[in-house]
């Protein structure tokens, strides 16, 4: 991934997706999530994977909020 500095994230494509998967969440609480490990994502945070995978970034989105409504 490009310098985090530099790195606009928001102007990834795949984060229209992402933001209505968290569509509840605040922009805030989408970039705490975005710097965050994820269990989904083998460790990994959503930041590390998104320009190469936004696919798996999208799912753990979705299975971040599943998580939040119905905790495992």
């Amino acid at each position: 991934m490009a310098n985090e500095a530099d790195f606009d994230v928001w102007q990834l494509p795949v984060m229209d997706e992402v933001q209505r998967a968290m569509s509840y969440w605040s922009r805030e609480h989408i970039a705490v999530w975005l710097h965050s490990t994820s269990n989904f994502l083998g460790g990994l945070r959503p930041l590390d994977v998104i320009e190469n995978d936004p696919s798996r970034v999208v799912a753990s989105a979705r299975d971040a909020v599943v998580n939040e409504i119905n905790p495992p």
